[in-house]
Parts: C-alpha cells; sequence; structure tokens
C-alpha cells in the first residue's frame, strides 16, 4: 500500500482574497470617558474603558477634569466633548502635538474649555463653543494652529460662547459666526494673531448679543472676498 501523501494546491481569486481582507476585524467605534482629575491624554489608563481613543471614537471630558495633550503625543477622536450635559464640567489643554477630529463641542450643556498654546488643532467639519441651554464654552488661544471648517460662538438659544486669540493663528474654510438668536458670543483678537476666515463673518444675529474685539493694532483678521456681515454689538478697532 502506498502511503505517501498527496498535496493538493487550492488556487483562490485574488477577489476573494480582497473580500477576506475586509472581513477582518478593525478598531471598533466607541465612548471613551476620561476618568481622572489630571492627566495626560495619551495614557490609557486615564480613560474608560482603558486605551486613549481612536480616530472613530466619541470622547468625553466631563467629569471635572482636564486632559491634557503634550508634545510628540498626537490625540485622534471622531466627536470630542469637553463639557457635556449628560455628566459635569470638562477641560482640556493642548500643549504640542497635533489633536483631530471631526467635530468638536466645548460647553456641551454645561462648562467646557479648551486651552492651546502649541500644536494643531485640526477639526474637519465644526468648532462649537457653547451649546445648547447652559452651555458655557471658552478657548483660549495663546500659539498653536486652529484649522476647522465652521467656527461658531454660541450656538442655540441658551448657550454662551468666548474664544481668546492671543498668539498663533486662527485658519477657517467656512464660517465665523459669534452668537445667534439666544446666545451670547465674543471673540477678541489680541497681540501678533492672526485669523483668516474663508466664507462669511457673521456676527449678533436674530437678537443674539454678539461682540468681534480686536485689541491690538498687530493682530490681523482676514476675511475672503473683503466680505464683512456685521450686526449688532461689535468692536472694529485696528480693521482696515
Amino acid at each position: 500500500m502506498d502511503a505517501r501523501r498527496t498535496v493538493r494546491w487550492v488556487a483562490i481569486p485574488l477577489c476573494c482574497l480582497s473580500l477576506l481582507a475586509l472581513a477582518l476585524p478593525g478598531h471598533a467605534a466607541e465612548s471613551k470617558y476620561w476618568n481622572v482629575a489630571t492627566g495626560n491624554w495619551d495614557i490609557g489608563s486615564n480613560w474608560s474603558p482603558n486605551g486613549a481613543p481612536g480616530s472613530d471614537d466619541t470622547v468625553y471630558v466631563r467629569n471635572g477634569g482636564t486632559a491634557t495633550i503634550r508634545t510628540s503625543h498626537p490625540a485622534v477622536w471622531s466627536t470630542l466633548y469637553v463639557g457635556h450635559s449628560g455628566g459635569d464640567s470638562g477641560g482640556v489643554t493642548q500643549t504640542g502635538s497635533d489633536s483631530s477630529g471631526g467635530n468638536l463641542y466645548v460647553g456641551y450643556g454645561a462648562q467646557g474649555t479648551y486651552t492651546l498654546s502649541g500644536g494643531t488643532l485640526d477639526v474637519s467639519s465644526g468648532v462649537h463653543l457653547g451649546y445648547g441651554a447652559s452651555g458655557e464654552g471658552k478657548l483660549t488661544q495663546s500659539g498653536g494652529t486652529l484649522e476647522a471648517t465652521d467656527l461658531w460662538i454660541g450656538k442655540l438659544s441658551g448657550a454662551a460662547g468666548t474664544y481668546s486669540l492671543s498668539g498663533g493663528t486662527c485658519d477657517l474654510a467656512g464660517l465665523l459666526y459669534v452668537a445667534g438668536a439666544g446666545t451670547t458670543g465674543y471673540m477678541g483678537i489680541s497681540g501678533s494673531a492672526t485669523c483668516a476666515v474663508g466664507s462669511d463673518l457673521l456676527v449678533a444675529l436674530s437678537g443674539g448679543t454678539g461682540e468681534l474685539e480686536l485689541k491690538s493694532s498687530t493682530c490681523t483678521l482676514e476675511v475672503a472676498g473683503g466680505a464683512r456681515l456685521l450686526r449688532g454689538e461689535k468692536h472694529t478697532h485696528g480693521l482696515g
């Protein structure tokens, strides 16, 4: 009896290999919650469930604590809530590296603060400072770069937002909106800071209380095509 084994090779079409690759599990989107008073964003044990957020995750800093994004340790997220009505206040401090995601809410029905002194804050969609009733959001930028499509300072009735830009650059591809109906918004630009707006500049629309203040002769505000829609309360010092 021949005890030799026969080995058969089966050819698998490339298209099937592609389908197999697509079926392999990847990173599933999660909700991530900051769980300490202060600490670094990139430390996995500072989050529940354990592990630093991924680019598909919805992230909440809403326990009264503050997360720090430090140099050489980038942060990614899909949607980031800094302060949320489902919890408490929250804060994020970015001293370097990159922080990037789709939508950023600072003060979503609660108090929230974001401090940017270095690196790039890259938001592919919108930045919302103060969102909805009891939402109080504040962005303080002394350096680095903010890149976003739209920036809303006070959105939906009962919200209040503040953006203090004293250094670095704000680069918006879309509109800059400072207060709408039932909201309060303030933006102050000082030092040698620069803000470029790719679309419209809207201040205090529909009965909102809004103020845009250029506080030094060395700061710059540029609006695409020179078109400006300024209504309500505003300061225009330094606008040429």
